[in-house]
């Protein structure tokens, strides 16, 4: 008996996208729900990603609770310099073999 090859599949991976910059600004406090927020600090940080080396985070502050917090752009994960773009979720399902 002879035995074929499996069939070749072709697959397209799309990489998720990593914004450099935060898209706009939060529209109220998520602790507190007030709308009236200040920008606290910006700062870049490096990235591990095919596309952007650094990208910016916002830090904003609540002028009623002074709850504060950063904005992380599209793709970036926050505490690590990995974005989505090195662990996608079609990867942890491909096999080859």
């Amino acid at each position: 008996m002879v035995r074929q090859g499996s069939p070749q599949v072709d697959r397209e991976i799309r990489f998720p996208r990593t914004e450099e910059v935060v898209p706009g600004r939060p529209a109220c406090c998520p602790r507190c729900g007030f709308g009236r927020l200040r920008i606290n600090g910006r700062c870049r940080r490096r990235v591990i990603d095919p596309r952007a080396e650094e990208v910016e985070l916002v830090r904003f502050r609540c002028s009623q609770c002074g709850h504060s917090w950063r904005i992380y752009p599209a793709g970036v994960q926050p505490f690590t310099p990995q974005t989505q773009c090195q662990n996608p979720p079609e990867a942890d399902c491909m096999s080859w073999g």
